[in-house]
């Protein structure tokens, strides 16, 4: 399956060697969008997990106390192909309504995902994580999917698509059918912002 790739789930213990992890299947993965400036900021948030400290303690069964630990997901086996779905829908707890967060986010071209996985992590510092990195940890930008509209009730998606073919080749592909697209203006078309 190209699209399947594995997250470990992780409880990482502060004060003994002792880690939990567990392994689960993913097809896409999910970024937070708001306040964050690109896919890497949305990337380092995703596996900078949450601390348990205090009353929110984990129990560690060898050591048979609670301890202070870090719960993070980190990616393990990383799929032929990458789908990133940006989170720029959210609940509202104001209005109780879902709105369209409007942040401008940065697409690269190339993403090395290689800090973000379970030996990235595992490494020393971010340097040699990158140092090590390889081919198989590169994903080259192939296509983007934009909703595009002033709410979530008033908008359609289209899509910017690479020929396979020929990398220099893009389409745009929505309500009027399939045109070609100039790679240089996806930043206007698919970051967001202000003017979205």
């Amino acid at each position: 399956e190209p699209l399947r790739g594995k997250i470990l789930h992780e409880i990482l213990f502060k004060d003994c060697s002792h880690k939990l992890s567990r392994p689960e299947d993913f097809y896409t993965i999910s970024l937070e969008v708001r306040n964050k400036k690109d896919l890497e900021d949305g990337l380092t948030q995703f596996v900078a997990g949450e601390v348990l400290e205090g009353d929110n303690q984990f129990l560690c069964q060898q050591c048979q106390k609670k301890i202070d630990a870090i719960k993070r997901d980190c990616l393990s086996e990383l799929p032929n192909h990458l789908c990133f779905v940006l989170k720029r829908f959210e609940f509202d707890f104001n209005t109780f309504q879902n709105v369209l967060v409007k942040d401008y986010f940065e697409i690269p071209n190339v993403v090395d995902l290689k800090p973000f996985t379970h030996a990235g992590l595992s490494e020393k510092t971010e340097e040699e994580a990158k140092s090590s990195s390889t081919e198989n940890n590169r994903y080259y930008l192939s296509g983007v999917v934009v909703y595009s509209g002033s709410s979530i009730n008033r908008g359609f998606y289209y899509s910017l698509v690479k020929d396979r073919e020929d990398d220099e080749m893009w389409y745009k592909i929505g309500q009027k059918g399939k045109e070609k697209f100039d790679p240089k203006d996806i930043p206007e078309e698919a970051f967001g912002g202000k003017g979205r």
